[in-house]
């Protein structure tokens, strides 16, 4: 599903398309998305500016990315000047025939102005005659009106299969250079299981596994292991059917 996600989202990127959206719930991976997106497309030889749009308004939004362009504007800029740089700086870049990514992230997190600022930046690349891609990720599906004509897609993230979970744990045991299935079966499924699939939790859980096998010595992971490892530290988000199992296999 991330493989698919990153895919569409690249295509974006190539085709120098106007605008896409990346929606997920928390710890579904949108922030490490967007940075695999930014690393391919440098590779692309794209100008990439990444930003964490938390908090932001728009006129602070409008200037890191203009920072990132490196357009010549400083941060107590009048919104005049701020414009009138990015205007000139577009129009360089578009000289050059310059691509650029912005990647805003946490956009559901901004202040007001936002998506106004977003639509003006877009507006200002087709005036200058430039190629400027906007990718956003946000927990929910931007309704916005300024915006919702300008996106051409949308991507959803969603939680990781049993079997996506699996490929993970073994991707990254392999990538990490260990050739053995550490991970039992029966601890993928519990991992699986007490994280619903959420992949941030699923590392958190596959981190705190391990350190907890380590501890005790072993060369294998199972689900006496996950259960325990997560009831130990933070047993009240466990279900309780799973909290139960736990304490009777440590008793």
């Amino acid at each position: 599903a991330h493989d698919e996600a990153l895919a569409r989202l690249l295509f974006l990127v190539e085709e120098r398309r106007r605008c896409g959206l990346l929606s997920g719930a928390a710890g579904t991976g949108k922030s490490c998305l967007l940075r695999q997106v930014q690393s391919s497309a440098m590779r692309l030889g794209r100008l990439c500016v990444r930003v964490d749009a938390t908090g932001l308004d728009g006129n602070e939004l409008a200037w890191r990315v203009a920072d990132g362009c490196q357009a010549d504007c400083d941060a107590g800029d009048s919104p005049a000047r701020l414009w009138s740089q990015l205007q000139t700086r577009f129009t360089g870049l578009a000289i050059v025939q310059q691509p650029v990514v912005a990647l805003i992230d946490h956009f559901d997190l901004v202040e007001f102005g936002c998506s106004q600022s977003l639509r003006r930046l877009m507006e200002l690349s087709d005036a200058t005659g430039g190629e400027l891609t906007v990718l956003i990720a946000a927990r929910e599906r931007c309704t916005a009106p300024l915006l919702l004509d300008a996106v051409e897609l949308h991507v959803e993230l969603s939680a990781w299969s049993e079997d996506e979970t699996a490929r993970f744990v073994w991707d990254s045991l392999r990538r990490a250079g260990s050739c053995e299935a550490i991970f039992t079966a029966d601890a993928i499924q519990a991992i699986h299981a007490l994280t619903h699939g959420n992949p941030s939790k699923v590392v958190w859980l596959c981190d705190l596994a391990l350190l907890a096998a380590l501890s005790e010595d072993r060369r294998r992971v199972d689900s006496q292991v996950v259960e325990a490892a997560a009831m130990e530290l933070s047993p009240r988000r466990l279900p309780l059917p799973v909290r139960r199992s736990a304490a009777m296999s440590l008793a």
